[in-house]
C-alpha cells in the first residue's frame, strides 16, 4: 500500500516544467481535450447552418424559376388557343333574350370582382362555320356533363373550356385542354376586356396550390371581321 502511495505522489508533477510536460502527456494519451472538441462541434455546426442557408436559397430560386417557366407555357397554350378562336369570329348578329333594341357579333360577360382573385369572365361569339360558342372556365359555360365530370374529380373546374352550341342536346360539344396541360396549375382569372373597336385584351392568371405561386399575362386579341359596336361588355 506505501509503495502504491509513493508512485501516485511521484506521477504528480512537481514544478511548472514538470507540469507542461504532464499535459503532454495527458493529451498524447487521453486524444483531444474537450475545449478542442467543443470548437469542432461548433466549427461543424456553423458550417452545416451555413450549408443549409445556402442550399434553402437555391431551392426558392429553383422553384420560383421553375414555376415561372410552367406559368409561362401554359399561358402561351391557353393564350394562343384563345386568340385563334376569337380571332375568327364572324360578323352575324348573335341571339339575345336579354338585351333589346342591340344586335351584336360578340358578347362578354364579366364575372364578379374578387379581390387578388380577379374577374372569371366569359366570352360568346359565332366561329368561322357559324356556331354559337362560349369561352370561359368550365364551372361557368360548359355542359352538364362536362360538370358533372368535374364534380367527379376527374376535370378542375377552373380549366378553359369552348362550348359549342347545337340545336341537339345530344351535338352539344365541350373542347378543353386535359389536366397534364396545367402542369398543376388552375386559373384563378379570366378577363376578356374591350380596349378598341375590334381588340380584346385577354387576362390569364394561373395558380399553383401547392407553391402558391402566381402568374399573370395578357394577350391582344384582333377580331379582324368586326367593325365598331360588334363587341358589347356586360
Amino acid at each position: 500500500m506505501v509503495e502504491t502511495f509513493k508512485l501516485l505522489i511521484d506521477a504528480v508533477p512537481q514544478t511548472s516544467c514538470d507540469m507542461q510536460e504532464w499535459n503532454i502527456k495527458v493529451k498524447n494519451e487521453k486524444g483531444y481535450t474537450l475545449i478542442e472538441l467543443i470548437v469542432t462541434f461548433v466549427l461543424i455546426g456553423i458550417f452545416m447552418l451555413s450549408a443549409t442557408a445556402v442550399t434553402s436559397a437555391f431551392m426558392r430560386v429553383h422553384l420560383k424559376v421553375t414555376s415561372a417557366s410552367k406559368g409561362q407555357t401554359v399561358a402561351d397554350t391557353i393564350l394562343e388557343k384563345i386568340n385563334g378562336e376569337i380571332s375568327q369570329a364572324q360578323r352575324e348578329y348573335l341571339p339575345d333574350t336579354e338585351t333589346e333594341n342591340i344586335n351584336y357579333s360578340v358578347l362578354i360577360e364579366h364575372g364578379p370582382e374578387n379581390g387578388d382573385e380577379g374577374r372569371k369572365d366569359r366570352i360568346k361569339y359565332i366561329n368561322k362555320d357559324g356556331i354559337v360558342v362560349q369561352c370561359g372556365l368550365i364551372e361557368d359555360v360548359a355542359s352538364d356533363k362536362t360538370k358533372e365530370k368535374a364534380a367527379a374529380g376527374n376535370l378542375d373546374n377552373e380549366m378553359l373550356v369552348f362550348h359549342y352550341n347545337a340545336v341537339d342536346e345530344e351535338d352539344i360539344v365541350d373542347w378543353y385542354y386535359g389536366s397534364p396541360t396545367y402542369m398543376g396549375m388552375k386559373i384563378s382569372q379570366l378577363q376578356f376586356d374591350l380596349v378598341g373597336d375590334n381588340a380584346i385584351k385577354v387576362t390569364v392568371t394561373l395558380y399553383n396550390k401547392k407553391t402558391g405561386y402566381r402568374f399573370t399575362t395578357f394577350k391582344m386579341v384582333e377580331c379582324y371581321n368586326l367593325r365598331n359596336g360588334d363587341i358589347v361588355e356586360k
